[in-house]
């Protein structure tokens, strides 16, 4: 299982604060939407951690206090940035305009450049609809996320 990829994406982390919105000391106000995932790793692999001698206590520890997925359908084609785009959009690739992993580029201008940027996607991400609802949003290593309009942007 080696050379995985993990892409995070942290949307909603809390809305922002300001006169209108400030919360009583007893109401709640703090709710976190964290999406993590891992490419190119099955479900068995982190269900079932031992069968494959894995040590993976951050992502157990997640797990448990979080919710998980034991599969997902996924969508065609099966590439990791129309299948993250999906993710974040709800919509498959012929919604949202990300259907392959490079940008179609016939006269080789782009330098085998990938889908790397958010004005590809032609449907709303969450962290679109999570801004508009005045939540910080941030982007860690997430497909298709450059110049998406983030709260905070994390590098690799």
């Amino acid at each position: 299982i080696g050379g995985l990829v993990v892409f995070l994406l942290v949307a909603a982390c809390a809305p922002r604060r300001s006169a209108q919105n400030v919360a009583a000391p007893s109401e709640p106000h703090v709710h976190h939407v964290v999406l993590i995932t891992v490419d190119g790793l099955l479900p068995e692999a982190y269900l079932h951690p031992e069968t494959y001698s894995l040590q993976i206590p951050t992502l157990e520890a997640l797990m448990k206090k979080g919710a998980t997925s034991d599969g997902a359908l996924s969508v065609y084609p099966t590439l990791t940035y129309p299948s993250h785009t999906s993710m974040v959009t709800g919509v498959n690739p012929g919604k949202h305009g990300v259907v392959g992993n490079k940008s179609f580029d016939p006269y080789e201008n782009d330098l085998d450049g990938w889908r790397w940027y958010a004005e590809d996607i032609k449907r709303d991400p969450i962290w679109r609809v999570a801004s508009r609802a005045d939540y910080s949003v941030a982007t860690i290593h997430w497909p298709v996320t450059v110049g998406a309009e983030v709260t905070w942007r994390v590098p690799e």
